[in-house]
């Protein structure tokens, strides 16, 4: 038998690392939302550009 409180404390364990690994980049979503993230190129209205 499964005991429910221990079920509990898995699955909260589960979705702490879930969200760590989201947050550091560890996950193909959260990869392509950085890899998406493009730079500010404002370099077209600089006059002073050679």
């Amino acid at each position: 038998m499964i005991d429910v409180r221990l079920f509990g404390v898995l699955n909260r364990a589960a979705q702490t690392a879930r969200q760590l690994a989201s947050e550091y980049g560890l996950t193909p979503t959260s990869r392509a939302r950085i890899g998406n993230a493009k730079p500010v190129d404002d370099d077209d209205d600089n006059p002073l550009l050679a």
